[in-house]
Parts: structure tokens; sequence; C-alpha cells
């Protein structure tokens, strides 16, 4: 199964010490800004040099698509309405009601 995931869920199971497993049973990917926003300052959060030791070693695939989005979460809605992809992973409450509100209205 392919998954498209964003920042605070990648750090949460990063930080739960899940991501290997989840990551070896799915193919998860990241969008560029995603990337970005996890590896900013790696040098004050371990989890961030783990999930770049992870996208280097190809455990995360990162989609490197050109987008003119600002936010992680509106990357990951341009990448999944290109199609090739069966699920959004996210725990931010309002990114998963804007989800329901788009999908419903596709």
């Amino acid at each position: 199964m392919k998954l498209l995931m964003d920042a605070d869920c990648l750090i949460k199971l990063t930080k739960s010490k899940l991501k290997e497993v989840v990551c070896k049973n799915f193919a998860v990917t990241i969008p560029q800004l995603v990337k970005e926003e996890i590896i900013y300052n790696p040098q004050e959060h371990i989890d961030a040099l783990i999930i770049k030791e992870n996208i280097e070693n190809k455990l995360i695939k990162l989609n490197t698509m050109t987008l003119s989005s600002k936010k992680g979460e509106d990357a990951i809605f341009s990448i999944f309405q290109q199609g090739g992809y069966e699920a959004i992973c996210s725990d931010d409450k309002r990114f998963i009601k804007r989800l329901r509100f788009l999908i419903s209205h596709t």
C-alpha cells in the first residue's frame, strides 16, 4: 500500500519507534516540502536526523514534484489528487476535516 505522510505523523511514528515497521510494510512517501519541514534544523532534533537517514537509505520515498504549495498538507493533497496513493496519513484535525470536505465534494 502506498501512503503519503505529513510531518507530524512521521515524527510521532519516529518517537514511538514504530516508523521502521510502518515503512517496511508500506511504501511511505513524503513531499519535498514535508522533508524541509522535518529536517529544517537537524542539529537540534534527533528525529530529523533519523528521518533524513531513512530518506537517504530509501526507506522513505521523496516526491520531488514541483508544487506551488507553502504547506506540507497542501503538497500532500496535490500529490494525492494525481493518483497512485491509497491513503494520506496525518493526525492534524484541521487537515483531516479539510480532506473529508474536499473528498466528499470531488
